[in-house]
């Protein structure tokens, strides 16, 4: 009886994708939200994170992004 060994894929695939699963899961600690607001034209014109940092945009006329402050 010949004694062959068994392909090792499942295994070699199980690690890299089960350490992936633990990097990708979302956590409550790591977790933040964005609100955007954006005018009638489709442009962004504020964006506030949970944080409680803020970020206004202007644009001139031509709809170019001219001014971020925070």
């Amino acid at each position: 009886m010949t004694d062959r060994k068994k392909p090792r894929l499942l295994s070699a695939l199980t690690i890299p994708v089960g350490s992936l699963l633990i990097f990708l899961t979302p956590s409550a600690a790591f977790s933040k939200t964005i609100y955007y607001d954006y005018s009638t034209f489709g442009y962004l014109k504020q964006a506030q994170m949970s944080t409680g940092a803020v970020f206004d945009y202007a644009y001139d006329l031509m709809g170019n992004r001219k001014l971020m402050t925070t």
